[in-house]
């Protein structure tokens, strides 16, 4: 398995993104994942279904993937060999096995029957247990999926999957002992996985070589029209590209029928368009416009002119959509290069400008917000954060602008209502930075409705001012989100308030929640996130 990158800039210009380990689960009820981020083991009771365990890769499977493929080493049964290995989407409870809801497909160990999302097995294959590799693929062409076991190929075992929506490899466990390891291609598979992607490559191409492209285009009025006459017919037209790029087909006046050039033309642009490769695009459309010139140029008459020149100014109108289209690409790389910098305010400024609807994610700007709160702490490591805490405990001087609650702007969706009389226990060695927490925990609660881009150059600061905007920021995250009714918000709260429970946050066992690389995949949650705002489809007609 390899990421690869292109060119042509656009998110598909990034390197896909593979799983490459088991994400951290939601709740560490009944699993553990070792910190190789590939072994996973069952630490449950194991009395009732309901102390089954699932976990998800990290990322999902990028659907132009083509052929997937992940394999799981069964290092031990346990006391009774309920493991199950499949795909799933995200967001379904962790506490089943795979394939036990909708949304979810696997094959089980203990009786070797596969299950699609209702928790009534199918018999499939043989039964595996402690020594057994069995590997889990999907092939997105044809939308089923494979099992293997010890590199033997048991066959398909469910057909034309719903690939709306992200699958995740998955594993699951449900009794004492079970204990497996995954290998998402940083070591060679046990299945012959490279004979089987030729295969299906061969496969492929004989599908796309006797393919016709009429089921593309629109049907074709030539027919109906007199001999001779001049009328309207319709054909896909470069004008109408945007509205191909959101699926549909824009049926455009014409005087001829539609060529086998202007067909593939269109729908290579309309693919250009989807996956926004704008400069590929811009140059076929300059390359069309000088071929339609040259043609022009040979025609006989003035009706050759008039048609060339609406033909140039419905490209030039194309052109000038590609621009816009363009610019709003822009915005995004720069919201998330913002990110990637630890500039995380500013990247909501934008947001809440560009994007308002993004924002409207609890979750996705909760997570945006603790980390800015970080990236403070991080710029301020290494000194003594309380010793700059207002002596007097008053009121600080609030350095971030807000807007007063009920004006325009975004509103956090988190809670409100009275402080938090105690966020965390603390140690009492820590009792020098015990007062900058309970500068953040113990002040009064004023609900604001925050306006984002106002910090910025944090590291350039200096350590007095850079302590006040942190406390600030500090005390509107607790305002904001200290009651909130979800308990994981209330749990990542404390979980980032705690680097103030340490006198070096840096030097705390807690210094990993420092390391910058944590923004990146913020970032990609936030394009991903503006993507889906921008409704476009996930894979275009070609």
């Amino acid at each position: 398995a390899q990421t690869r990158g292109r060119n042509d800039g656009g998110r598909t210009a990034q390197a896909l993104q593979l799983p490459s380990g088991w994400a951290a689960p939601k709740t560490t009820l009944n699993m553990e994942v070792a910190p190789d981020r590939v072994t996973v083991r069952y630490t449950g009771p194991g009395r009732l279904d309901t102390d089954a365990a699932m976990v998800l890769s990290d990322v999902c499977i990028p659907p132009r993937t083509g052929i997937y493929y992940f394999e799981m080493l069964v290092k031990s049964r346990g006391q009774c060999g309920y493991i199950g290995i499949g795909l799933a989407n995200p967001g379904l409870s962790p506490a089943r096995l795979p394939g036990w809801d909708p949304g979810s497909w696997g094959y089980h160990g203990d009786d070797g029957n596969g299950f699609s999302g209702d928790g009534r097995g199918m018999r499939f294959g043989p039964r595996f247990t402690t020594g057994d590799t069995v590997g889990c693929g999907f092939d997105f062409m044809r939308r089923r999926m494979f099992f293997t076991l010890n590199g033997a190929f048991l066959g398909y075992a469910f057909e034309l999957l719903n690939t709306d929506k992200d699958l995740h490899p998955c594993v699951g466990m449900r009794t004492p002992g079970e204990h497996v390891s995954a290998n998402f291609g940083r070591m060679p598979f046990v299945f012959g996985i490279d004979n089987f992607v030729v295969m299906a490559r061969e496969d492929a191409l004989k599908s796309v070589g006797a393919a016709s492209l009429k089921s593309l285009l629109p049907t074709s009025k030539a027919a109906a029209a007199p001999a001779g006459d001049a009328g309207e017919v319709d054909t896909v037209h470069l004008a109408g590209m945007l509205s191909l790029r959101a699926g549909s087909l824009s049926a455009i006046p014409h005087k001829s029928e539609v060529s086998s050039t202007d067909a593939a033309l269109s729908i290579v642009l309309m693919h250009l368009l989807h996956n926004e490769y704008y400069t590929t695009a811009r140059a076929l459309i300059e390359n069309a416009v000088r071929q339609r010139s040259l043609q022009s140029a040979d025609g006989a008459g003035a009706g050759a002119d008039m048609g060339a020149t609406k033909e140039d100014q419905r490209l030039a109108s194309v052109l000038q959509m590609l621009s816009q289209q363009d610019a709003q690409r822009g915005t995004r790389q720069q919201i998330c290069r913002h990110i990637c910098d630890g500039e995380i305010d500013v990247a909501l400024g934008m947001l809440q400008d560009a994007y308002p609807q993004v924002l409207a994610d609890e979750s996705l700007v909760f997570q945006l917000r603790c980390r800015q709160f970080i990236e403070l702490v991080r710029a301020a490591s290494g000194n003594q954060i309380s010793d700059c805490v207002p002596s007097d405990g008053g009121t600080l001087a609030p350095p971030l602008a807000r807007v007063a609650t009920g004006q325009s702007g975004a509103r956090p969706a988190g809670g409100r209502g009275s402080r938090s009389s105690s966020m965390m226990d603390v140690d009492d060695t820590q009792a020098a930075s015990v007062l900058s927490l309970a500068a953040i925990t113990n002040a009064p609660n004023v609900p604001q409705q925050p306006r984002f881009g106002q910090i910025s150059g944090v590291h350039s600061m200096e350590l007095a001012q850079l302590v006040r905007v942190l406390l600030e920021y500090g005390r509107q995250l607790q305002a904001d989100y200290g009651t909130s009714p979800n308990p994981v918000i209330r749990e990542g709260l404390v979980h980032t308030f705690s680097l103030l429970a340490y006198a070096d946050p840096a030097k705390s066992p807690i210094a990993a929640l420092l390391d910058p690389a944590a923004c990146r995949p913020l970032a990609r949650l936030v394009e991903m996130a503006i993507v889906a705002a921008e409704k476009t489809p996930r894979a275009s007609s070609l």
